[in-house]
């Protein structure tokens, strides 16, 4: 009686543990509107970066970190926590990003404040759409040869505001 009892404490300990380890799970998916197959995803617990069905390990900035982050090989994004419309350039590896509009647009319908972000790769521009409230909402890609754009699917995106509650599920 007593194996049983021990049996069934380690089964609900392990659930409970379970459940726990996956209670801060977050992921954000970004989609190509002309070709919803291709999409990428950034996932925290655990710190993964996706393409389509392929997930690599990334490094996510800490809590602590005056950055909101994402590294993975082939992909790097940093906006600074303290985004604001006077800060227009930062640098972080050797990568230049450029903020060259703080505005209040309209994305599908819903006005929000969006920065465009800018940065430089060789002759590649990546541009990051993000909002200090719902954090990354997309993100596009020009080269001189194609361009290519993904956009978040939910209504809080990587990096947003604890005041951000996703509205549009």
């Amino acid at each position: 009686m007593l194996a049983k009892k021990k049996i069934l404490f380690l089964v609900k300990f392990l659930l409970v543990q379970g459940l726990l380890s996956n209670a801060y799970a977050q992921q954000w998916f970004y989609v190509d509107p002309i070709k919803p197959s291709d999409s990428f995803s950034i996932q925290i617990n655990p710190n993964t970066f996706g393409i389509n069905d392929v997930l690599i390990e990334a490094v996510i900035c800490d809590r602590k970190s005056k950055y909101i982050c994402i590294e993975a090989p082939g992909f790097s994004f940093h906006v600074p926590k303290n985004l604001s419309s006077s800060l227009n350039s930062w640098r972080i590896n050797e990568i230049e990003y450029i903020s060259h509009l703080n505005k209040r647009l309209q994305i599908f319908g819903l006005k929000d404040q969006i920065f465009l972000i800018d940065k430089k790769e060789g002759n590649n521009t990546i541009r990051f759409l993000f909002s200090k409230k719902r954090g990354l909402i997309g993100i596009g890609g020009f080269s001189a040869k194609s361009s290519s754009i993904f956009l978040l699917d939910i209504y809080c995106g990587f990096g947003a505001s604890g005041q951000c509650i996703d509205t549009l599920k």
